[in-house]
């Protein structure tokens, strides 16, 4: 009886381990760094490392899959560029509800006076391991 017991009580203790563990790797990645990390990407022009952020079930396969995500990451590096890079990345709002996430981010670019203010849509990663981005407005 006594080591059923201590059975249950290490089951108990092991599922608490988890579900701790869990929230807190969710908490240690944020997802405003996803998106900064995300026009770090674009701002090089980093295609494949950009594309690895985006979660494969949002706007990603809205612009056409890996092609259509090329071409608007080489338009969008080739803009930072002759707006001489990306000045500061601010994170004004960021808003984590269960799976998913809102940031909204201040981009202001080295030669315009008016910083780009998009808003992001996260969603947890399918492998419980990051924030991936589903789409974003601006």
């Amino acid at each position: 009886m006594k080591s059923r017991v201590h059975l249950y009580a290490l089951l108990v203790c092991l599922a608490v381990c988890g579900v701790g563990c869990n929230y807190i790797g969710r908490r240690t990645n944020k997802p405003s760094e996803t998106v900064k990390a995300f026009y770090e990407h674009v701002e090089a022009g980093n295609v494949d490392e950009a594309a690895k952020l985006m979660s494969k079930n949002g706007m990603f396969e809205s612009m056409g899959g890996m092609e259509g995500f090329r071409k608007y990451v080489a338009k969008d590096s080739e803009y930072f560029r002759q707006m001489g890079g990306i000045e500061s990345i601010t994170i004004n709002k960021e808003r984590i509800f269960g799976e998913g996430a809102e940031v909204d981010v201040i981009l202001k670019l080295r030669k315009d006076e008016k910083p780009l203010r998009p808003d992001f849509t996260l969603v947890w990663g399918p492998k419980d391991t990051s924030w991936e981005i589903a789409g974003w407005r601006y």
